[in-house]
């Protein structure tokens, strides 16, 4: 029998603070109830976000967020994110919702300093941005900013795309961005 039958699914997520660097990540899985071998996979992870100009968090895909009434594991700079686990948006998925944090803009702008912050869509294969999929915010200075926004993706067509966050400056030049692919059907 199922041994998780009745059981919704569960979340275990870790957020570890390095410094800047090299590392191997490895984790490992068991079935204390199986005599089967445990899952293990190893990945390399190369951290570099320099201090000294402006930078972006990876993008994290959510399934749902809200304000947060506490501190918990899904807590991050004040909202509960829950984390969307694939790259994949199936029919019956009709948002993308996502989160990155913008570093060093005070530093490298002035504190108190505006700035834009332009995210779209765009097709994977062309690298043209989808008009209907694009939103912005405008943002001041500081140590780290958040990006939490998201798209109703109900009428985007099965394809492959990129989710871009990029960040521009009061003269309106790119200073930096992120890309993330993702599929729709």
């Amino acid at each position: 029998d199922d041994t998780l039958s009745g059981y919704v699914n569960f979340i275990d997520q870790q957020r570890i603070a390095l410094p800047n660097g090299n590392y191997s990540f490895e984790i490992q899985l068991v079935d204390k109830y199986s005599k089967a071998s445990p899952f293990k996979s190893k990945q390399p992870i190369k951290i570099n976000y320099p201090d000294n100009q402006i930078s972006l968090s990876d993008i994290e895909l959510i399934e749902s967020f809200s304000k947060a009434n506490g501190q918990t594991m899904l807590t991050k700079s004040g909202y509960d994110l829950v984390p969307y686990v694939t790259d994949y948006f199936p029919a019956s998925v009709n948002k993308i919702s996502f989160y990155a944090e913008v570093y060093n803009t005070g530093k490298v702008l002035g504190d108190n300093e505006k700035y834009l912050i332009n995210y779209f869509l765009e097709s994977y294969e062309t690298g043209f941005a989808l008009n209907n999929y694009r939103g912005f915010a405008r943002h001041t200075a500081g140590k780290v900013n958040v990006v939490l926004s998201e798209f109703n993706v109900e009428k985007l067509p099965s394809g492959n795309y990129n989710l871009v966050i990029e960040v521009r400056n009061r003269d309106n030049e790119k200073v930096a961005q992120k890309n993330l692919f993702f599929q729709r059907s």
